[in-house]
């Protein structure tokens, strides 16, 4: 429909759409006060053509049901009509919508004309301010969800719109990463979402390999808890005791007659010392059976007879890695690496940097500061429990909780007057114990002029049952952060199975919404309660 305005019609009155069940079979197609109706099967378009002198005035009736129309006055009820062939519709009452019976279809103020009636399949458009507000919020949701579409199938990183933005988190430049800003967060570039950050007991995604080593009395299964979930094979007569253990149902053990562990060559360990920045940790806990050590390895990885690292005791723990035959990086045995007893104990060899320390029962006993000591081995298996060789250095003794972790999970400082200290874990390796509250915040998006209300849309999935306005909050700033105004966010329905639309909009006019130089956009997410979410994506809309 085309509607021509004169002045006293502001265009805004006519904002959207609204569906109304006609079609060309059942509009009435007759002249109308020196109209004469036209049909178009190609356009969809139904046309009344304006005669010389024909007015429209007749169809459109005020509540007293006369032609003298008087918009000015508050008592009149304008009214806009199509005769239907069954029925007549009332398409507009002073921006109602209400079915009656009235032999006369309207267009709803004296100061509008109407010309031509566009027919959709089975459906006509009309639409005002009032009878649309929820539709009109419905399509700018909708607009927004095929942003965010787009901008997933194109995988780009931020879309930018008039008055908004949406980031579907193909990277990670819409969110501000600087200190004090988003916190507690996870980014999955896999699959392109946020989700707040975990609390582990000791096995989380940088666990490259974790034996708990329980399991029944004389089992020769040793299962790796890490993620990647190594194969690991006994040899000799290397098996799990329940009898004695320090956590769980049962400790390795190996009798020091030739058992020992293998798990083929993998990266984990391979890359373990290719770098003089990145930090590294190997932990365990081990109980010799007689307390007097020989030569015995506790683990090896070796590519081959010239290129291998090593953790062994001979008068006390050693650490050598060996490069094209050279021993580039020794840490000695002393004195205080020394056991003589038969009591479980805590290893711990630490990397942080190119520093390195070694550790008894989190006091550290040995340092070391490393120079040219970097080593990328390839086709290198682990050994635990045994040399290179597989005869020599056998262990004699029980291990529990064999962990390889990149990183440097105790906090440790290693220096050259051994003073640093570890805290010794108190029971077995876990996986997530806790969900951290997350706050994710946007970078800034200028406005052309300050905004006074502004609306976020989330594209959020549920892992625990969130309470809106509780376990996760919105909230929209215009000055960059400095202050922000809480939006109420509501349920809009499920975007994909399991993957709801969460939008709101809010005043940002209110008391205590500041304002800054260009009009700087920004949304924040919060998580509360520790309860667990996947978002998706997001966009900011202002106004």
């Amino acid at each position: 429909m085309s509607v021509e305005r004169n002045t006293r019609v502001r265009a805004t009155q006519i904002k959207s759409i609204f569906p109304v069940d006609l079609d060309s079979t059942n509009v009435l197609a007759t002249a109308m006060d020196g109209y004469v109706p036209t049909y178009d099967e190609a356009t969809g378009k139904f046309t009344w053509a304006e005669q010389t002198g024909g007015g429209i005035q007749s169809i459109i009736k005020d509540a007293d049901n006369d032609t003298s129309v008087d918009v000015e006055k508050t008592s009149d009820i304008d009214k806009i009509y199509f005769k239907t062939a069954g029925q007549e519709q009332l398409v507009l009452e002073d921006g109602a919508l209400l079915p009656i019976t009235n032999d006369d279809i309207s267009l709803g103020n004296t100061n509008y004309k109407f010309k031509e009636l566009y027919l959709m399949p089975s459906a006509l458009y009309l639409g005002t301010t009032n009878i649309t507000e929820n539709i009109f919020n419905r399509n700018e949701i909708n607009i927004v969800l095929n942003a965010f579409r787009i901008a997933i199938n194109g995988s780009l990183s931020r879309l930018s719109m008039v008055d908004g933005v949406v980031d579907e988190f193909e990277d990670e430049t819409g969110i501000d990463q600087t200190t004090g800003q988003s916190e507690n967060y996870l980014y999955e570039s896999t699959d392109d979402y946020y989700e707040p950050s975990r609390e582990y007991g000791g096995i989380d995604t940088d666990t490259k390999l974790m034996l708990h080593c329980n399991g029944t009395n004389d089992s020769t299964t040793f299962t790796d808890s890490s993620d990647t979930g190594h194969t690991v094979t006994a040899y000799g007569d290397a098996k799990l005791k329940t009898t004695t253990k320090k956590w769980g149902t049962a400790s390795g053990y190996f009798d020091g007659t030739g058992d020992f562990l293998k798990t083929p060559s993998h990266s984990d360990w391979e890359n373990f010392f290719d770098s003089n920045t990145s930090d590294r940790t190997i932990d365990f806990w081990f109980k010799h059976s007689t307390g007097s050590f020989g030569n015995e390895d506790i683990f090896t990885v070796d590519q081959d007879g010239s290129n291998f690292y090593r953790m062994y005791y001979q008068s006390g723990f050693r650490i050598d890695v060996v490069s094209g035959g050279s021993n580039i990086l020794a840490i000695p045995a002393s004195a205080s690496t020394q056991i003589s007893d038969t009591d479980w104990h805590h290893f711990a060899y630490i990397k942080v940097g190119n520093d390195y320390g070694i550790y008894i029962d989190g006091d550290q006993k040995s340092h070391l500061i490393g120079d040219n000591d970097t080593m990328t081995l390839t086709s290198a298996p682990l050994r635990i429990g045994i040399y290179v060789n597989e005869s020599s250095n056998p262990y004699n003794g029980y291990i529990d909780e064999f962990r390889i972790q990149y990183g440097n999970p105790f906090e440790a400082s290693p220096n050259v007057g051994d003073t640093d200290t570890i805290t010794v874990p108190t029971g077995e390796y876990s996986g997530v114990t806790g969900v951290d509250n997350m706050t994710l915040i946007s970078t800034d998006d200028n406005a052309e002029a300050t905004p006074s209300s502004g609306r976020i849309v989330l594209f959020e999935e549920d892992v625990d049952s969130l309470t809106l306005n509780t376990d996760i909050k919105g909230y929209i700033s215009r000055d960059g952060g400095v202050t922000w105004a809480q939006v109420t966010l509501a349920d809009e329905g499920d975007y994909e199975n399991g993957k709801r639309i969460l939008t709101g909009t809010v005043d940002l006019t209110q008391t205590g919404i500041g304002t800054a130089t260009g009009n700087p956009m920004r949304f924040k997410v919060e998580t509360l309660n520790e309860k667990d979410m996947k978002l998706h994506g997001a966009s900011l809309l202002w106004d």
